[in-house]
């Protein structure tokens, strides 16, 4: 399916996640579980990664992507990220207070509104796709 929009990838995404979390408390949610609830394989491309960013990837690719199954996970266990917060993630990624490398996946922190923040990218083995992995409120005190 052509999705016209990242609001409309997102309410589709949302009533996969309402359904999950009618039946499973937030940690019981792995993608695993959200792969028996849907077969939606797609991803939509919500912007452009900074060049350095890229380059710290060593990815042949701007484009960041988030695929149907870690939204819907995102949304099931962090309630608290809402459809503006992922629109605004490159600005947040651009704009991060701190950011590290953790194996093959980048971890950037960003305060939004006197709360932590981390957002989780990774790029493919083959550098040719980067990915939206997670964006939660951390509950770690600030660094």
């Amino acid at each position: 399916m052509e999705y016209k929009s990242f609001e409309e990838f997102y309410k589709k995404a949302e009533e996969v996640a309402k359904r999950i979390r009618e039946k499973y408390s937030e940690n019981a949610i792995t993608t695993k579980l959200v792969e028996d609830y849907t077969n939606n394989k797609e991803s939509f491309s919500i912007g452009d990664l900074p060049p350095t960013i890229q380059q710290a990837l060593m990815s042949s690719t701007r484009k960041l992507q988030i695929s149907f199954i870690n939204l819907v996970k995102n949304i099931a266990k962090h309630s608290e990220i809402d459809v503006k917060m992922f629109k605004d993630v490159i600005k947040y990624i651009n704009s991060a207070d701190n950011q590290y490398n953790n194996k093959d996946k980048m971890i950037f922190e960003k305060i939004i509104r006197a709360d932590l923040y981390q957002i989780i990218i990774k790029t493919t083995k083959n550098k040719k796709e980067n990915y939206l992995l997670s964006f939660y409120k951390a509950n770690h005190k600030k660094r």
